[in-house]
């Protein structure tokens, strides 16, 4: 059963580019709408806030910022149970194998307009159900929120 999706990979290329990279660009270039670099920030919003998910394979992370950029444009996430995501993020939104990432990735991709809705409304669904809208979950890292925490630490 085909899958219909567009993929985007965005962020910088290095010298050093695992095979796997060019493996899937030329293997997925018919879904592929943005792939690399973006110089515009406003670029860079504008396809998050066209994303419907945000996927790491990550192996070597300090905080993740282009993941919560991603989410804050409404991206929901689907990452490893590793590194700072267990963290950072609800379990729903963790895997622990390749097996586990491709069943959410199928799940979500075989039904798009079940799974928008579910991040909107509660799904009786159980996969859906465990869909939550993590599009304000970063509000606590907002400034207007930890400013009164920076001015008491330094007591300013």
């Amino acid at each position: 059963m085909g899958v219909d999706f567009r993929l985007n990979v965005l962020g910088e290329q290095f010298t050093q580019v695992p095979d796997i990279f060019n493996e899937a660009k030329q293997k997925l270039s018919s879904k592929i709408e943005k792939w690399g670099y973006l110089s515009s920030k406003l670029d860079y919003f504008e396809v998050l806030g066209r994303s419907d998910l945000v996927v790491s394979t990550s192996l070597h992370e300090f905080f993740g910022v282009s993941i919560i950029e991603a989410c804050m444009f409404g991206a929901y996430p689907i990452l490893p149970n590793r590194l700072v995501y267990p963290e950072l993020y609800p379990k729903e939104c963790l895997y622990s194998t390749e097996t586990q990432l491709v069943k959410k990735l199928k799940q979500i991709c075989l039904r798009p307009k079940q799974f928008r809705l579910s991040r909107q409304t509660k799904s009786s669904e159980k996969f859906l159900s465990e869909i939550i809208d993590t599009r304000n979950y970063f509000d606590k890292f907002k400034w207007h929120v930890l400013k009164k925490d920076f001015i008491s630490i330094f007591e300013l």
